[in-house]
């Protein structure tokens, strides 16, 4: 538009379309950061809120989270007072306080990756399994029977087992049994934290 004529020699159009160009650049900007904040938020609450065993193993990287969980709950709320998007998007500091949230983000899922790889170091068969799958193994790994949908990603022609009974409580036990050959079983928590 600013490449119109009547709007090149009218300087006051030329500043309300320079003006205009600036706030729908920031519009875009903003709901752009906005997005990526919200998918990584949305990835890594379940996992940094949800599970115990990450929280204790990665304790540093669950405090920052915390921090950030509480200022993206803050700026969603705050979010619903202004209806007006091109005003909600040009308020003061939000791109920086959006951007800033990306990085600390970013922080938690690179801590979060360095930890699956260290487990996976351990224990080279979770190369096979995907990330979120692996994160239910080892946050559920001291009960062996919450597991059992993910062992044939890990082990070929292993879709089922079966554990025999403790003989006083009748709990199941750490003591697999397939076509009548029990096994102990080793792959629990204690097995899998470094």
């Amino acid at each position: 538009m600013s490449g119109q004529k009547y709007v090149q020699l009218n300087p006051m159009f030329q500043d309300a379309v320079a003006n205009w160009q600036k706030k729908l650049g920031m519009v875009d900007s903003v709901l752009s950061t906005w997005n990526d904040v919200q998918k990584k938020w949305q990835a890594l609450e379940s996992i940094f809120v949800g599970s115990a065993d990450i929280r204790v193993q990665l304790p540093d990287d669950s405090k920052r989270f915390d921090v950030i969980n509480a200022d993206y709950q803050d700026l969603m709320r705050t979010a619903a007072d202004v209806t007006n998007v091109v005003e909600a998007c040009n308020t003061e500091g939000r791109q920086e306080r959006l951007e800033n949230m990306l990085t600390q983000l970013e922080l938690c899922e690179k801590a979060l990756q360095d930890y699956l790889e260290t487990k996976r170091i351990a224990f080279p068969r979770f190369y096979f399994v995907a990330p979120a799958d692996l994160l239910d193994i080892l946050s559920k790994g001291s009960n062996p029977q919450l597991i059992l949908r993910h062992l044939s990603k890990c082990f070929d022609n292993v879709h089922n087992l079966s554990f025999k009974p403790h003989e006083i409580t009748g709990e199941p036990t750490k003591v697999c049994c397939h076509k009548h050959i029990c096994v102990p079983i080793a792959l629990g928590a204690d097995a899998l934290s470094t």
